[in-house]
């Protein structure tokens, strides 16, 4: 009887060495990269359905460099890359088979995008239901457009901005999105638009320019963390439907809806904010 249970253990056991390499084998890596040439500048399109997603600085003589861990029986993905005169067109999209919705939990399919920091990039990029990490400090990103669905979604800047980025604009659904160290993407204009999500902002970093911010939350919750020795104009309706709380003494009134911190004309960076907020909630914290 012995016998037979150890003959039953090693069989089952060895089956299983069998099949792993079988099911491992359904993992597909691919790799793709773009080397940079003579062009001056580049517009990137993404488009992520599911997974996860990682962008960050790479090796500054490739223009894009793409490596992805995927299950083909679940997902596909395109990747084009045009140059016309001077100008590069990247575009790069993951999505799903037909029909494959119901059967993805715990399907692999995580990528990773890793950019040049010689030449102005023009991000843009839809996210649907995936956790990505965009680490984009220290490139140089002229302009970036987010399409945030039901996402986990962080945005970094640990080092500045190589160039001004002229527009960040942000539409963000039922999602949680943490946007770090703001302050060190020279941005001009941030317009942030949230409806029913958790969101925060922190624009500390190097913020010794002047910018804008226009962010509008529906029924969900933003926690906004500002320097201190950054300039403040406040903007805001206060409505009973909803609720902003902001440091008080650190502004003075200048008009309905119109607050001005203490320190506006000494401060050598300057944020002109302006808050809309439905049924949710705004916390503004100055902080050292």
């Amino acid at each position: 009887m012995f016998q037979k249970k150890m003959y039953t253990a090693i069989t089952f056991a060895l089956a299983l060495i069998v099949a792993a390499p079988a099911i491992a084998g359904r993992i597909t890596t691919e790799e793709k990269s773009v080397n940079l040439n003579d062009e001056k500048e580049a517009f990137v399109e993404i488009d992520f359905g599911i997974g996860d997603l990682l962008i960050a600085q790479g090796n500054p003589d490739k223009l894009a460099f793409v490596k992805g861990s995927y299950d083909p029986r679940y997902f596909d993905y395109k990747f084009d890359y045009k140059k016309k005169h001077k100008s590069g067109d990247l575009y790069f999209d993951v999505s799903t088979l037909k029909g494959k919705w119901s059967d993805l939990n715990g399907v692999d399919n995580e990528w990773s995008l890793e950019f040049t920091s010689k030449i102005p990039l023009d991000l843009a990029m839809d996210i649907g239901a995936a956790k990505c990490d965009l680490n984009l400090g220290g490139l140089m990103i002229s302009r970036l457009d987010l399409e945030i669905g039901a996402a986990d979604c962080k945005i970094s800047f640990d080092e500045p901005n190589k160039c001004d980025l002229k527009k960040l604009l942000i539409d963000a659904g039922a999602s949680s999105v943490y946007i770090d160290k703001l302050g060190n993407a020279r941005f001009e204009l941030l317009d942030f638009d949230g409806s029913v999500g958790s969101y925060d902002i922190d624009f500390s970093g190097e913020f010794d320019f002047d910018a804008e911010a226009d962010i509008s939350v529906g029924l969900g919750s933003i926690d906004i963390v500002i320097p201190s020795d950054v300039g403040v104009r406040l903007y805001t309706d206060d409505s009973f439907l909803s609720s902003i709380d902001f440091p008080k003494k650190k502004f003075r009134r200048i008009d309905t809806g119109f607050y001005e911190s203490r320190n506006w004309d000494d401060a050598k960076g300057h944020l002109e904010l302006d808050v809309e907020i439905g049924l949710g909630s705004v916390d503004i914290h100055i902080e050292r």
